[in-house]
């Protein structure tokens, strides 16, 4: 239940901060939502998220004691990679079926991560190209901070440098 709650508290904070108009297309082009994304997403069913075949886990096998009630609601924050995160926030804000579905499932019938590892499962022939996008614009930016760095440092090496030979 801690799960689900940081995760309404994160949806609410970052729909608040969201405007409306080009911005928006842009940004839900940016994390996969397209009209045919939200077509099949509308098509989910209570079935389609209980009769998914889920992996074993130990934490559902666990008891339910506070400790393992902590373990899980940092575990969605790293189970969700941060896209995956903004992705779920702007798809349930868009699709209000799967928003509802969301709300019956959880907690009575899955665990949160569990339903968004179910939902991911689900749309990854949808979102593997923008996620890979995502991905590779990161690694780009990271780049180019690690060159700004080191020019950076080599001006001051160079300044620190004539400085002392003055």
């Amino acid at each position: 239940m801690e799960s689900s709650s940081w995760f309404r508290r994160a949806f609410r904070k970052k729909s608040n901060s969201a405007g409306t108009g080009d911005g928006d297309e842009k940004a839900l082009l940016q994390f996969g939502i397209t009209e045919q994304l939200q077509d099949f997403v509308k098509g989910f069913t209570l079935d389609t998220f209980k009769n998914f075949p889920l992996p074993p886990s130990d934490d559902r096998t666990t008891s339910t004691s506070d400790g393992a009630a902590a373990a899980s609601s940092s575990k969605v924050r790293n189970d969700l990679s941060g896209w995956q995160e903004r992705h779920a926030t702007l798809i349930l804000s868009t699709v209000k079926e799967l928003s509802h579905l969301r709300y019956v499932l959880c907690p009575r019938h899955l665990k949160d991560e569990e339903f968004w590892s179910i939902y991911f499962a689900l749309v990854k022939s949808y979102l593997a190209p923008y996620e890979i996008r995502a991905i590779q614009e990161a690694k780009h930016q990271k780049l180019r901070m690690e060159e700004g760095r080191q020019a950076a440092a080599e001006k001051n090496a160079i300044e620190s440098q004539n400085g002392l030979g003055s």
